[in-house]
C-alpha cells in the first residue's frame, strides 16, 4: 500500500509530477492534530490563571484567529515553492542564518514531542491500565513510526483521528453541560486585561507554533493550489 511506503522527500523538494490532492484535503490533518490533550491543556490555562470563563473563551478565540492568520500564509507557500518551511526560511535568512530560527524550532519540536509523550502517556494510562512509562513508550513508537511513513500515512491516520476524535470530544462535552453548574462559572466578574492579554497570547503562540512546517505538508499541493 502506498500509505505504508517511507517517506521519500524529506526535506527535499516535492516534484510537480507527485503533487496531488486539494486544499481541503488538509482539513482532516489539523483538525485530528488539534483534538487532543496537549490542546485542552493549553485551553484549560486561560481559566487557571484566573480569568472568568465567558472572557477566557473570547481570548481564546481572538488568539486563535490571529495567530491563524500568520500559519495560514505561511501554509500557502507550500504549493508554490514545495520545501519544507525552514528550508523556505533561508530566503530571508540566509542559507547561514537560517541555523538559528531552525536551532529554536528544534528545540520546541522537541518540547512538543515530549509533552504530547507524556500527556498522551497519561491518557493512554488512563483508559487501559498499563503502566505509565510503558505508555509513554507506545505513543511515542507510534508517533516515531508515522513520521518514519509520513505524508501519506499521516493523513490517513488523522483522518480516523479526526472522526472517533471528534465524537469523543461531543461526548465530552455532552458531559461536560449535564454533570457540572455551568450557570454558577458562566460570570463575567473580575475582568483583568492582563489576564485577558495573557490568555489571548498562549492562544496564539498554540497556532504560532504550527508556522515553522505547516507548509511540510501543503508542499504536496500543486502548485496551482
Amino acid at each position: 500500500m502506498a500509505i505504508l511506503n517511507p517517506e521519500q522527500r524529506s526535506i527535499e523538494f516535492v516534484p510537480h509530477h507527485e503533487r496531488h490532492g486539494r486544499a481541503r484535503n488538509l482539513f482532516t490533518l489539523w483538525f485530528g492534530a488539534n483534538l487532543q490533550v496537549t490542546a485542552i491543556a493549553a485551553g484549560a490555562i486561560s481559566v487557571d490563571i484566573g480569568l472568568p470563563l465567558p472572557w477566557a473563551l473570547l481570548a481564546s478565540l481572538v488568539g486563535n484567529l490571529i495567530g491563524a492568520v500568520f500559519m495560514a500564509l505561511h501554509s500557502a507557500q507550500g504549493p508554490i515553492l514545495g520545501i519544507p518551511q525552514m528550508i523556505q526560511s533561508r530566503a530571508q535568512f540566509g542559507f547561514y542564518g537560517a541555523m538559528l530560527p531552525l536551532v529554536l524550532v528544534i528545540l520546541m519540536y522537541i518540547g512538543y514531542f515530549a509533552t504530547t509523550g507524556v500527556q498522551g502517556g497519561a491518557a493512554f494510562a488512563s483508559l487501559t491500565g498499563i503502566n505509565i512509562d510503558a505508555s509513554i513508550v507506545i505513543i511515542v513508537v507510534i508517533t516515531v513510526a508515522l513520521t518514519i511513513f509520513g505524508y501519506r500515512l499521516i493523513h490517513a491516520s488523522e483522518k480516523w483521528l479526526s472522526v472517533i476524535s471528534g465524537l469523543a470530544f461531543l461526548y465530552l462535552s455532552y458531559r461536560l453541560v449535564t454533570t457540572n453548574d455551568l450557570a454558577k462559572v458562566w460570570t463575567t466578574g473580575n475582568f483583568s486585561w492582563a489576564l485577558f492579554l495573557a490568555a489571548t497570547a498562549i492562544a496564539a503562540t498554540w497556532q504560532l507554533t504550527y508556522a515553522p512546517y505547516v507548509a511540510d505538508y501543503s508542499r504536496y499541493l500543486p502548485s496551482d493550489t
